[in-house]
């Protein structure tokens, strides 16, 4: 699958405002038909989830979901349940990240980086989110504005 960068923000976004200190968040994978089985029925997602599933389908947002946590970006706890996926937190490199690229002028500037070197991985997303804030934070000191 296409590696989709906005999915990947967006779901950022979603695990930081959905869980904290002692406040976990789940994310159902629907596609598992064992699990509708196994359950009796089908569970619908939280809230949260349904936001991301009226513009991602359930295949492509559990495939960027599993990405996150593979890379890093997001801390998944255990559990014994196949059709859920249980999330702890952003983890540091994925506060780090969503830090540089949460306000949308970053974003969009971030973007237009991706295409212009039409590179979408991860890497390249670090990357330029990295410049775009080194760069905001040296205009900010040669404007005058600092103490």
């Amino acid at each position: 699958m296409r590696l989709d960068s906005e999915c990947l923000r967006e779901i950022l976004l979603c695990v930081e405002d959905n869980t904290g200190l002692r406040k976990h968040c789940f994310f159902i994978d629907s596609g598992l038909t064992e699990a509708a089985q196994w359950i009796g029925t089908v569970m619908e997602p939280p809230t949260y989830q349904q936001r991301l599933l009226e513009k991602y389908d359930n295949d492509k947002l559990i495939y960027h979901l599993h990405y996150c946590i593979d890379a890093g970006l997001i801390l998944k706890t255990e559990n014994k349940d196949k059709y859920k996926i249980w999330i702890a937190d952003l983890s540091i490199s994925g506060n780090e990240l969503l830090g540089k690229i949460r306000d949308s002028k970053n974003w969009a500037s971030v973007q237009k980086g991706m295409s212009a070197i039409r590179s979408y991985l991860l890497s390249a997303v670090s990357s330029l989110a990295e410049g775009v804030t080194s760069a905001a934070i040296s205009a900010y000191l040669s404007s005058g504005s600092n103490p």
